[in-house]
């Protein structure tokens, strides 16, 4: 088992603290000691390394969203033989049958064509097989090891998340952490302003990774020009955002508003 792994609470609290004033981990981790702790208790029950585990890991209203990737690594780090994929047909009759073994039992096999679960992801147009074979691998572990994938929602899921109501107690549990959490992307420690930059999207970057620090530069802008400063200079990525994932680019549209408005009645 690795060496990160907690083998209690103190442990995992210790980790925790450790990783959140990290700068090596991904933003949304950054100076949230209680999230990094779930990080950490989700490592040690899908028996995984803490630090590659944050890497696919996301914070999506609340709920914690796995990369596909990720769900193919966590049922292949608990099962006793891994998923193994085979593919027919072409198009959007493509399909996939997955089979996989838990400890215990017989081999157990799922089928899906890129029909069922094609999502607006550019990526179905550049990977579609190894898109296929993640979404496989989701329906896989969500029907036979349900007690893994529990309560863990995944990134083709993630558009269907309605954005919470605007009620005041939502507009301030947004408002607050920006302004409690927000770091400089230079030198990685905890400001209280950023003036507006164009945030990079490295390969391999997910949208949540984009978004999440955006979002928090922007609650942080002192007038309306600079929130319209930030969202100019990173209006290439938010168009391709709007165009990948629209829902959660109305997300990002509603989680902005409050700062907007309260911009506006200044």
């Amino acid at each position: 088992m690795n060496a990160l792994v907690p083998l209690s609470p103190q442990h995992a609290m210790s980790i925790a603290q450790a990783f959140a004033t990290a700068k090596m981990v991904p933003q949304h981790f950054k100076q949230s000691v209680g999230d990094c702790y779930i990080a950490v208790t989700m490592a040690h029950r899908f028996n995984m390394d803490v630090f590659l585990l944050m890497q696919e890991l996301f914070i999506i209203n609340g709920r914690p969203m796995l990369s596909g990737k990720l769900t193919a690594a966590i049922c292949n780090h608990n099962l006793a033989e891994p998923l193994t994929p085979t593919y027919f047909g072409e198009g959007n009759n493509r399909k996939i049958t997955i089979v996989g073994r838990v400890a215990g039992r017989d081999p157990q096999s799922i089928e899906v064509t890129v029909a069922q679960v094609r999502t607006s992801n550019e990526q179905w147009q550049k990977n579609p097989d190894q898109m296929l074979f993640y979404a496989g691998s989701r329906m896989w572990a969500r029907r036979y090891t349900p007690d893994l994938v529990l309560g863990i929602m995944f990134d083709d899921e993630a558009e269907a998340v309605e954005a919470p109501k605007p009620t005041l107690q939502n507009l301030l549990a947004i408002q607050k952490p920006a302004e409690k959490e927000l770091i400089d992307p230079t030198t990685g420690e905890v400001v209280e302003h950023v003036d507006p930059i164009k945030i990079e999207m490295n390969e391999g970057s997910s949208w949540g990774q984009f978004i999440e620090p955006l979002q928090r530069y922007i609650a942080s802008a002192r007038s309306i020009d600079e929130v319209d400063q930030w969202m100019m200079l990173n209006q290439d990525l938010l168009l391709k955002l709007r165009e990948a994932k629209p829902q959660l680019y109305k997300l990002f549209e509603k989680n902005i508003e409050p700062t907007k408005e309260r911009l506006a009645n200044q």
